[in-house]
């Protein structure tokens, strides 16, 4: 007889009684409460109330597994994970082309942005980085700053080059929004950049004391019309407006939200996200006590987010991709060319692995903290865990910061079961909107 999932979960819900979902397959059932009790047992390792029509359904549906067949799958989805990230045919490059910024944030961690520009020398390192790559057939670039609008002639120069290589070439770019000229949005499309995500942190009063520009000056304003002008020069651009919140500005983003597709008459190249403000290398830039930081806390803003119509992705999906940190051919290299795994990283010179300038002795001991030594791919309760197949493992740099810096090795990263049951309650009150 075949056994019960490891992935399986059975979470009791209010409005559907029992929700039965499978972490590996994605499989989700609706179970009244007075029809719950075989899959108890059945859970339990007893023999079930149910008949063999039941149990062939549960089976076609991955609910009941053959011997070895959770590890297989689990064999087969680390599997997926690795050819991804050691593919050596798609590399993806966050350039950051300053340090500089011409505003000043109130959480920012790049809490000195000197004036660093990267110079045509640096250009060239580059080209000449990307190139030994002798596989490469895709090229993805992330624009990055700073604001990387202030050095846009290292984004053109590097673009044309970047084309000249006769692989396939995509771009994004990170930007305040403050600096999208015409002169600037007309060349776009010419460079590839298809995707910009510019932050609002809420409505203008909200925005302004949030992030202003270095005088102190306010720009909300200034970002509004760099948006509309990216729109109406760019026929397939896509914008994420991203807010970052905390408890200063968290009550307003759902009505925030809702006005700023309304303002750009719900185009569909408009998205409007957000991101939660922390300070991941305790650089004092926020306070602890005002940001939303603990899981508990996300999850109830999240929820509280999609009641009031703001819309998210409620099922979980397998999860086979995670940040730049531990995928063998990304990395962010700033203005003087350093080499790095991680973006928030770049502010903390001993995470640097090296420099394009020299990449004889980039430091390979020092990427394995990124790529082995903090992987929840090759943490064993990690592997061992029921939903390890919808689970990132978290942030990198908060692992090795935990592990190798204050020794918690068994904290937990991911989004556990928190959250799952919410969430798919929130996806079953969507199905029945449809």
């Amino acid at each position: 007889m075949k056994k019960w999932s490891k992935y399986n979960h059975i979470i009791p819900s209010e409005r559907y009684g029992f929700l039965l979902f499978n972490t590996m397959n994605g499989c989700l059932l609706c179970i009244d409460k007075d029809d719950i009790k075989p899959f108890i047992q059945l859970s339990n390792v007893e023999v079930p109330d149910i008949s063999q029509e039941d149990i062939d359904n549960l089976s076609n549906l991955g609910f009941l597994v053959e011997e070895h067949e959770d590890e297989l799958n689990c064999a087969w989805h680390i599997n997926e994970v690795l050819r991804r990230r050691y593919d050596p045919t798609v590399m993806n490059l966050t350039i950051a082309v300053t340090r500089d910024c011409n505003f000043n944030c109130i959480y920012c961690y790049e809490t000195d942005r000197p004036a660093i520009y990267m110079d045509e020398r640096i250009e060239e390192a580059i080209i000449q980085f990307v190139k030994s790559n002798k596989s490469l057939k895709a090229l993805n670039v992330v624009w990055y700053g700073g604001e990387p609008l202030m050095n846009f002639r290292s984004i053109s120069r590097l673009t044309k080059k970047f084309l000249e290589l006769g692989i396939e070439y995509t771009a994004e770019i990170i930007t305040n929004g403050s600096l999208l000229s015409e002169a600037i949005c007309k060349q776009f499309a010419s460079l590839n950049i298809n995707k910009a995500q510019i932050t609002l942190d809420g409505f203008e009063d909200i925005h302004n004391s949030r992030r202003p520009f270095r005088n102190g000056g306010p720009t909300y304003n200034r970002i509004e019309t760099g948006i509309e002008c990216l729109l109406k020069n760019h026929p397939t651009i896509h914008i994420n407006i991203r807010s970052n919140i905390d408890i200063r500005n968290k009550e307003s983003f759902h009505s925030f939200h809702k006005y700023i597709l309304e303002r750009f008459a719900n185009d569909s190249r408009v998205e409007s996200y957000t991101g939660f403000v922390e300070d991941i290398l305790n650089s004092g830039c926020s306070a602890e006590n005002l940001n939303i930081s603990n899981l508990s806390q996300k999850s109830d803003y999240m929820v509280q987010n999609t009641n009031n119509g703001v819309a998210m992705r409620l099922l979980p999906e397998k999860c086979f991709q995670t940040c730049i940190a531990n995928n063998c051919y990304s990395f962010l290299i700033d203005p003087l060319g350093e080499i790095y795994r991680c973006w928030i990283a770049m502010c903390d010179k001993k995470y640097k692995l090296g420099n394009v300038l020299d990449v004889k002795n980039f430091d390979y001991k020092k990427d394995a903290l990124f790529m082995s030594a903090t992987d929840y791919i090759f943490d064993e309760k990690c592997r061992n865990c029921s939903v390890f197949p919808i689970c990132d493992g978290g942030c990198p740099l908060k692992r090795i910061k935990s592990i190798f810096e204050k020794g918690e090795r068994n904290k937990c990263y991911s989004n556990k079961l928190l959250t799952l049951g919410r969430y798919l309650e929130l996806y079953c009150d969507s199905l029945k909107q449809i």
